[in-house]
């Protein structure tokens, strides 16, 4: 392995009492009405075959940063060698604090103690299913992914975070200058099928968005550097807010930065990986059965509003991934 690869995984616990109170207490003073019991923090109680996933198949990962308000799952060994426990508070600014929203914990990853300068973010329903090398997230010290162009359409909280990291984007870098300058980068043939896009895209004199993969991102601490150095009241204004609004630039500005910069190594993503969104009780037979036959490397599975039947759910999902990874590992108690 060229470079020591970290892992960052971010959790939170919603059945935590303290944690709902603070949450509840916060909204109430700004006016908000926050559901704590919504499909956002619903617990699947799979989080220990992520990391049953990653000794059985990702053995070469160097540091495990575990990152939560400060709970942690009681089954979890805090002194396992490969675990860092990170809280809040030791990696961001008090002003910052305590927040419940996503944004401002994910923008201030890079400061997290320890932390290698090649890194990969996941969400805690992001799964490695078999086994993976690090080539897969870095090829001769850059990160792997797709640079794939799709026109965004407004909805939603999070389609207002997404628009203003696209602003920045069209606001320091010129399309033309930047695809001349790696054009391979843009039209490589391990994009197959997707390759469409950014033809039908090319004619646009500005970037209209980009294809935002849901799947494990490969990252270089020096993104997150550089992109703060360029955009810091921006950003700084984004870590004040508590919870999302549509003010707010999202995680994939980040992503973005690296993809215009040539900072990363063509790699179509989505050849190991697989999303599913669990929005009808139907669809959960047939992700079960995906996991438990291994079909690919990574998979990622999606809670939803629309789901009902959550019990049996969790259920059938949770047996499809203890016949793969029965075992308890290091990181258990």
């Amino acid at each position: 392995m060229e470079h020591k690869i970290d892992f960052v995984i971010t959790w939170v616990d919603n059945s935590d009492p303290a944690w709902r109170e603070s949450c509840q207490k916060h909204a109430k003073a700004q006016g908000r009405h926050i559901a704590v019991c919504s499909e956002r923090y619903r617990d699947w109680d799979n989080l220990r075959y992520w990391f049953r996933g990653i000794e059985a198949f990702a053995p070469w990962v160097n540091k495990i940063h575990f990152v939560t308000c400060g709970h942690l799952p009681s089954w979890l060994n805090t002194q396992a060698p490969k675990l860092h426990i990170v809280k809040h508070s030791d990696y961001m600014d008090e002003r910052y604090l305590p927040t419940f929203s996503s944004h401002p914990i994910e923008f201030c990853m890079h400061k997290i103690e320890g932390l290698s300068d090649h890194f990969v973010y996941f969400n805690d329903d992001f799964f490695i299913i078999d086994k993976i090398s690090p080539s897969r997230f870095f090829h001769q010290g850059l990160p792997c992914d797709m640079a794939i162009m799709s026109p965004m359409f407004i909805g939603g909280m999070h389609g207002h975070t997404v628009y203003n990291a696209l602003d920045i984007i069209n606001h320091f870098f010129n399309k033309r200058e930047v695809i001349k300058k790696n054009f391979l980068n843009w039209f490589h043939p391990k994009y197959k099928g997707y390759l469409i896009r950014n033809l039908f895209d090319f004619g646009y004199s500005y970037f209209t968005g980009f294809y935002d993969h849901h799947l494990p991102q490969s990252f270089l601490k020096s993104t997150f550097i550089d992109a703060w150095k360029h955009n810091e009241n921006l950003f700084d204004e984004t870590c004040t807010h508590s919870f999302r609004d549509k003010e707010d630039v999202c995680i994939w500005v980040m992503r973005y930065w690296q993809l215009v910069n040539g900072n990363f190594h063509p790699y179509n993503v989505c050849n190991d990986s697989k999303y599913f969104l669990l929005d009808n009780i139907n669809k959960v037979e047939g992700v079960a059965q995906f996991v438990a036959s291994q079909k690919k490397n990574l998979v990622v599975i999606n809670d939803s509003p629309l789901l009902e039947n959550f019990e049996r759910a969790k259920k059938e999902i949770n047996g499809a991934f203890d016949r793969i990874l029965p075992n308890k590992c290091s990181f258990e108690k």
